[in-house]
């Protein structure tokens, strides 16, 4: 298992985000990939962010993720844009306003994108009301 996939396991464990989407575009993945990680030598680093970013621009599909440098990259791209580009935190609070989801369950998922060392945009449970 890549080491990026071990720390993100316990978000990716929550039953109703679903199965994984396949790889749509390896060529495109590998140039979001590359562009990230201009500055790292980690050649793992940043692969699952590449990999949502190429399926939600091959599918016109929203990109939601809980870290905040690829939420940041995301937005700018012009192929998503802020418009379809959304933080993990927003998504919670919407799935509980919607009563999809509980606040507790808010509250665990927030801790376990912690415990994976991610930094979401919104400040912890602040902005759920």
């Amino acid at each position: 298992m890549l080491k990026s996939r071990a720390w993100c396991q316990p978000v990716l464990d929550f039953a109703w985000l679903g199965a994984a989407a396949p790889d749509y575009d390896l060529g495109l993945t590998f140039r979001l990939q590359t562009l990230m990680n201009s500055l790292d030598d980690d050649d793992d680093k940043n692969l699952g962010e590449a990999q949502c970013m190429s399926a939600a621009i091959h599918t016109s599909a929203y990109l939601v993720t809980d870290d905040r440098r690829a939420y940041n990259f995301a937005a700018k791209r012009p192929e998503l844009g802020t418009s379809r580009v959304k933080d993990f935190c927003h998504l919670l609070f919407d799935a509980a306003g919607e009563g999809f989801i509980t606040r507790s369950e808010v509250d665990e998922a927030h801790d376990r994108v912690a415990d994976c060392g991610r930094t979401m945009l919104c400040a912890r449970h602040a902005d759920f009301a």
